[in-house]
Parts: C-alpha cells; structure tokens; sequence
C-alpha cells in the first residue's frame, strides 16, 4: 500500500459514530480561528483549525460516507489525495498546530477538535507521513531513551555534574522511596537547574525520592507524532520502573505533554488500578507547602513584575489553575499579575505538540508568538514563569526574536531560590 492507502486504511479502522457525528456537526463557522495562535499570528485561512482534520474528512467522504456513491455519481467525490496534498495535510497537522485544543473552546457545536487532530496526526504516522526531526526523536527516544539521544551513562554522568555543581544529593534507583522523579531530556541538557531545584525542595521537606536509570524520560515525542505503539512503550517505561522500585508516587517534571500523556495511559496499562499516585510537580510543591513541609520567602520576588503563562496541557487540559497561583502568590505576593486571557482561556505559546522539534516549523511558530508578544507588551512584566520547560524554550526563543526585555524562568526554580533552610 502507498501512503495514501494507508492513511485511509488506519482511518477506516479508527472511526467511529462519535468522530463522524462530530465531523457532521461542524457549522463551516470558521470560530475556531479565533482560538488559534497560528491563525491569529499569521492570518493564514490554511491554519484555521477545521482545515487540519481535513485528511479525516476527505477520507470520510471517499469510503464512509452513506451517500458516497451518489456523490461519486455527481462527480462530489474528493479527489485521491496527490503527494503535494499528502504535504500540505502534514504542515497543517504537524507544523501550524500545537493540538492545544482552545479552538475547542471557541466551538459552538463543541466539537473537540484537539482530539480531531491528534487523530489525523495517528492517520499521517500510520501512512509513515511523520515530518523527518519529529520522526528520528521518537527513534532515539526508542533506542537510546532519550528523543535528545541522551545515552544512560551520560544521563548519570549528568546527574553527577549537576549534584556536585548544586551541592544537591541526587537520589537514583533506590527501591522503597515514596517517590520517582521523572525529569525530561530537556531539562537534564538544558535546564538543569530545574533538577537541582527540585532536588532541594524535596530534600528541604524530607521526602524519601529517587530517579531512575529504567524510567528516565517524562516528555513522549510519539505523542508529537501520533505513533500509539511507541505511545504506550514509552509510558511503560515509566510505569514498569515505578514498579521495580514500589514507590507510593510519581513526580512528573515541568512537562505539560508529560503529564497528560502519562495520566491518560498509566491507567489503562494493567486492567487495574494502579499501586501509585501521578502528580505534576505543581502539586507536589503545593502539598509541600500546604502540609508545612517547606517553608518559603515571601520578599524574595517584591522588586520584579512576574506573570505566568498557563501550560496548555497543565492547566487547560490538566486542570492544574490554581496551583501555581497558589505558589506565586506564597512567592511573590505584591508583585505577580496576570496576562489576559489566562487559565482556561490562555493563548497557546505556538511551541508544544512538537512543532519546537521540527525546524521547518521555525518561521510559523514564531509568528504565533505574536499573540502572546500582545499579552506581555499589555503589562510589560520583568518575568515570564511558566511550568513547562517546551514552553520554556519557546518564549525564551520568543521573546529573543521580537527583542522583548523580559526574563523566562521555570516556577521550580523560583520556589527554590524562596526556600527558607535554616531552623
């Protein structure tokens, strides 16, 4: 089979009454474009965020619809989708999306269409259509565990660096901890003082916790590229070290695709329930400080105007809006602000869903950082704070293209450089 065959075959197979009433529901409205940071960035009628599920509808109309033979008879029929389709359905799903799923807000017929997309990226990934720098991470990360190419013996080496250089205890593979620690390849190489961040608030509040050697990699770049097999291989990872060394928890870092991906598969792994907790280190940090564990400044921050970017799939998809809050407030409570919109309704950075993974993508996403140039131009904050570390790297990228006077930091890190030590 061609790839076009074997696009339609996985859509074949895969769609059900739920996906064709929904494909059937939509009104043609074009709201969702109001949602999109690609569209609103670029105002590009090919990014509005309908246009991107169309290899599901042109399938649907080829070989599911009811009325597909009198369409054929009309000469309505799609035509078979040409190599330079096939492409133009890669960049729309792949580089001009970050399947943040806000235009699902902006739906009135409340289609979810960052479920929609995700599967039209399974349908390009079975048809092996996976744009090539997205496609060789979710290679390395099968062979080396690590979608950077992070190999075990550097990962250590890594962890011992960033001990001695912090003066942290790094904890690794030691069985009956209460909890596993699982940080991405992002931070070990390029934020690596979210580890020895977290390392200090755990060690501060007196958690027993380790990393792993098995289960070292929280980000699943085949969640990037809609691959389910690698999906749920690299969740099982995770899962199966958890296991191995019966801790009561797992502490995903800042990752937002991390944390949904591992929630959403962990507990449908073993047709049971699952022996451990899953937590986003938002909550982990708001326990601490709720139960009195750590304890922290409240003066440290007073001098900077510090806002915070809501992490789509942390606080819109997580539901993680009032935990960070919480911590910023405990941090910085006379200087943090708010972007307009936030929570729920916040703008999507244009990084996530891996298109900071493909470079052909460089351009589009920056334009759909315009949207959020807006937002911080509008209270001109000295810090940008997000909990994601793609994010991150984003605005960090963002705001050095638009020459933008504000700093990015991760919360983990800001929470411990608040941590009171002493008494």
């Amino acid at each position: 089979m061609d790839a076009t065959d074997k696009l339609a075959n996985y859509f074949v197979q895969r769609i059900d009454g739920q996906v064709l009433a929904q494909l059937e529901s939509c009104l043609q409205c074009g709201l969702c474009a109001s949602a999109c940071p690609f569209f609103l960035g670029t105002d590009n009628p090919e990014h509005v965020p309908i246009r991107k599920i169309e290899p599901l509808k042109v399938i649907v109309q080829r070989e599911l619809s009811p009325g597909r033979r009198l369409f054929s008879w009309l000469g309505l029929t799609p035509p078979r989708p040409d190599e330079v389709t096939l492409q133009q359905w890669v960049s729309q799903a792949y580089l001009a999306c970050t399947v943040c799923n806000r235009c699902a807000l902006a739906c009135p017929m409340g289609l979810d269409l960052g479920s929609l997309i995700q599967l039209t990226r399974e349908g390009l990934a079975a048809a092996g259509l996976v744009p090539p720098s997205l496609a060789d991470a979710v290679e390395r990360q099968k062979h080396t565990g690590s979608p950077l190419g992070v190999p075990q013996d550097l990962y250590e080496d890594r962890l011992r660096w960033i001990s001695e250089e912090e003066g942290v205890t790094i904890p690794l593979d030691v069985e009956g901890a209460e909890s596993l620690v699982v940080f991405t390849s992002i931070e070990l190489i390029k934020f690596p003082g979210n580890i020895a961040a977290l390392a200090k608030i755990l060690n501060t509040a007196g958690e027993h916790w380790t990393m792993s050697t098995a289960g070292r990699e929280a980000v699943n770049f085949a969640t990037f590229s809609g691959e389910t097999e690698e999906q749920v291989a690299f969740v099982k990872r995770i899962t199966e070290a958890a296991l191995q060394l019966n801790v009561r928890r797992i502490i995903l870092s800042e990752c937002g695709h991390a944390y949904d991906t591992v929630r959403r598969i962990a507990g449908r792994l073993y047709g049971q329930p699952l022996p451990f907790q899953i937590e986003n280190v938002l909550e982990t940090i708001s326990r601490l400080i709720a139960t009195g564990r750590i304890r922290l400044r409240r003066d440290v921050f007073n001098k900077e105007r510090i806002t915070f970017h809501d992490a789509c799939k942390l606080q819109r998809l997580g539901g993680l809006i009032e935990e960070p809050r919480f911590i910023l407030n405990t941090i910085a409570p006379t200087s943090f602000v708010e972007m307009t919109p936030n929570r729920e309704a916040q703008l999507c950075c244009g990084g996530g869903g891996g298109v900071i993974a493909n470079p052909e993508a460089d351009e589009i996403r920056m334009k759909a950082f315009l949207p959020k140039v807006e937002q911080l131009e509008s209270i001109l904050p000295d810090v940008v704070v997000t909990a994601c570390s793609t994010c991150r790297l984003q605005f960090i990228d963002g705001t050095r293209y638009y020459n933008l006077d504000v700093t990015v930091r991760g919360i983990t890190e800001m929470v411990a450089e608040a941590l009171i030590t002493d008494g």
